[in-house]
């Protein structure tokens, strides 16, 4: 994850705004057009690997590829592309964000508080805070996972990643609204 670096606040408003432009353009009932005769079907795990990166690459993003994960940055969010499916089995694709801020260790009741709350209103992100044991303070998280079919269209894998990464966006804007004085990850 070295590789991705801050980078220029620009770039990181440019790729939200591409994506908040792809998910006002994705039709509501996604999952019906996704069955249609035009639907780009692949099979099997890997497509899923390679359908991720050519959705963030439809994005123009900045992300890098470490073993079979795949990491972005999108303004206030650190984000890690997986495939938890089990070898030979359907691909579930998992969307994991992590707050670029972070809280010291004693307020996380506050941060969990903040977590359940979050859950108890928004399907996505499922939202918690945790406990860093090495540097004693508080992060805050957000993960969207879908189990797919065995063979993902396009079109499903494209709305896991931008669902994911809005929903996760919405969630930290929330967290630097609830804990203004959070500092940044060392």
């Amino acid at each position: 994850m070295s590789d991705i670096g801050r980078g220029d606040h620009e770039t990181s408003a440019d790729q939200l705004g591409r994506l908040r432009a792809r998910l006002r353009s994705t039709p509501s009932n996604a999952s019906d057009s996704a069955s249609g005769p035009d639907s780009t079907r692949s099979p099997g795990r890997e497509s899923a690997h390679q359908q991720v990166l050519a959705v963030l690459d439809g994005m123009d993003a900045d992300y890098t590829v470490e073993g079979g994960d795949v990491y972005g940055r999108w303004e206030q969010g650190i984000f890690q592309f997986s495939d938890l499916g089990e070898r030979d089995a359907e691909p579930v694709l998992q969307v994991h964000g992590t707050w670029e801020l972070v809280l010291p260790e004693d307020a996380y009741p506050q941060a969990a508080l903040f977590c359940n709350e979050w859950n108890a209103v928004n399907a996505w992100p499922k939202a918690y805070a945790q406990i860093e044991e090495v540097e004693h303070v508080v992060g805050i998280f957000g993960e969207t996972t879908v189990d797919l079919t065995a063979a993902p269209t396009a079109e499903q894998v494209e709305l896991v990643v931008s669902q994911g990464i809005g929903t996760a966006l919405l969630l930290f804007d929330a967290a630097a609204e609830a804990f203004p004085d959070a500092r940044a990850i060392e």
